[in-house]
């Protein structure tokens, strides 16, 4: 079976939405959370939310939704909020799980994250990276994607510990993964706070698979499919134009 998991506990800080979770705030009637929720559903077995910060307002958002909340106590970055999900998570029931963020799986459609299962699933991959393309990734900051001589995906640097040449770099890390539960469990492990921020990265999994020469791929969607997340107020606008070009 496959296991859903939304990353909710964030606080926002950039964002500083008032006594809620940025992941609930309205977004074309509705919002981010829910939305990721209803697609998420319609591909997996079981959806679980990582909650924390305005832990409430998540819920409330997902009121009436069938869900299995996990709650994040700290937040010490989304390798350590995957690892509290995957400590609900039987590897022996779930042998597969999709993981991303609260604030950005509402750009993906049941279509594209079905486009994305079925090539993880007929390469036998341990891990999938979703990627995109945008000619200034630097505004939004997400990781870059590196790839060797031949073009095969060789790993991720996040924007904070890049290089300039590595910022120049415009496929990015959308931040939805899929993993084989037991080797996400078994990686978890194997990775540490040695970055920028002091915190344990998801991506950082894919770094441990291609390090263990494991079946570690890159699949490439659209921009309109991936859209951005939602980190600032810029971020916002951005996101609920690129979504309202999307939908029409």
């Amino acid at each position: 079976m496959i296991a859903g998991i939304i990353l909710a506990a964030g606080k926002g800080s950039r964002f500083n939405a008032k006594d809620k979770n940025k992941v609930t705030i309205d977004f074309h009637g509705t919002s981010p959370i829910k939305r990721a929720v209803q697609s998420l559903s319609s591909v997996v077995d079981t959806v679980f939310v990582v909650v924390g910060h305005e832990s409430d307002s998540v819920k409330k958002a997902l009121s009436g939704m069938k869900v299995t909340y996990v709650i994040q106590e700290e937040q010490k970055g989304t390798g350590h909020a995957y690892g509290i999900a995957l400590e609900a998570i039987d590897p022996s029931d779930y042998d597969t799980t999709i993981v991303g963020n609260g604030d950005h799986m509402m750009f993906y459609t049941p279509q594209s994250l079905k486009k994305v299962l079925k090539q993880h699933h007929s390469h036998n991959a341990v891990a999938t990276c979703v990627t995109s393309r945008h000619p200034d990734v630097s505004s939004f900051g997400f990781g870059r994607i590196l790839r060797d001589d031949k073009g095969v995906f060789s790993g991720i640097v996040e924007q904070r510990d890049a290089t300039a040449k590595q910022q120049a770099i415009t496929e990015f890390n959308s931040g939805l993964a899929i993993f084989n539960t037991e080797f996400a469990e078994s990686a978890l492990k194997k990775v540490s706070t040695s970055n920028a921020a002091g915190e344990l990265y998801i991506v950082d999994l894919f770094n441990v698979g291609i390090h263990d020469d494991q079946t570690v791929i890159a699949v490439t969607l659209s921009f309109d499919q991936v859209g951005i997340g939602i980190n600032s107020r810029d971020d916002y606008d951005m996101a609920c134009a690129l979504f309202e070009k999307l939908i029409k």
